[in-house]
């Protein structure tokens, strides 16, 4: 049933609906082109970058940042992992996102001498575990290398708030309730709110943006609508969503999204 909903409430899914409705009212040409106007402002309002990236920004500063300088308390790296996919032959190789995220934590965890924890477990039963599948194909485990103690590995969170459970027993282990949180920017709100409503105080630490190609329009393309710009605005609406069902099902209360909670 999430599933469904999901899908019927994230780009362009609604957009669509307003549409064909606005075609259903045809004969009502005041609601019609209220409903068909509404949707092609939205969907090119949500095309244009510039409005991507305030989105994106929103979600991005729900923690405080991290400062490697005066690492304070801070006792862990706890990076999420982000999916896995399977290639033809049947190995499992770790997402784009999860190998940004895991290289980001490795790097500051390397600056700091903190531990570093990856969190991820096999949420839609696939045969390896997101944790597992990072760390082997970025060396940190394997056959012909000891395992390296400063990395932890939790193979068994399937959502942000399992994640933020095992991150708290991880912490408790480690002896304190401070912990650096490395994700892509739209997760921060959410997983940081999970964080918080199990005790823990974050502060994030963003990984560098990779490196876009050239844009042949060049000042004018964060103005002009695009897939990008759209699939971005897609990926911060599909947070905002998450982060309601998550206070929906209590799995977050409002004040776990306040940054200084």
């Amino acid at each position: 049933m999430r599933e469904v909903t999901e899908t019927l409430l994230t780009l362009p899914m609604p957009i669509l609906a307003m549409l064909l409705l606005g075609l259903v009212l045809w004969l009502h040409r005041g609601w019609s082109l209220v409903l068909i106007g509404g949707a092609t402002l939205a969907f090119l309002g949500l095309s244009v970058p510039l409005v991507a990236t305030w989105l994106e920004t929103q979600l991005g500063e729900a923690a405080p940042s991290f400062d490697v300088a005066t690492p304070g308390d801070a006792v862990a790296i706890v990076v999420p992992t982000a999916g896995i996919f399977a290639d033809s032959q049947g190995g499992w190789w770790p997402s784009s996102a999860s190998i940004r995220r895991a290289v980001a934590g490795q790097a500051l965890a390397e600056r700091t001498s903190l531990p570093l924890v990856l969190i991820g477990g096999s949420p839609l039963g696939e045969a390896e575990t997101e944790a597992v599948s990072v760390a082997r194909q970025l060396g940190m485990i394997g056959s012909d290398r000891p395992d390296d103690p400063t990395v932890l590995l939790e193979s068994g969170a399937r959502n942000s708030a399992e994640t933020a459970a095992a991150a708290r027993t991880i912490a408790e282990r480690l002896g304190g309730t401070h912990i650096v949180l490395v994700t892509s920017p739209v997760h921060v709100a959410r997983m940081a709110a999970n964080l918080r409503h199990v005790g823990l105080t974050v502060s994030a630490h963003a990984p560098a943006p990779h490196a876009s190609p050239q844009q042949p329009l060049g000042v004018l393309a964060p103005y002009l609508p695009s897939a990008a710009g759209l699939a971005g605005s897609r990926a911060a609406l599909h947070e905002y969503l998450g982060i309601l069902w998550y206070l929906i099902n209590g799995h977050i209360v409002m004040a776990d999204l306040e940054p200084g909670s």
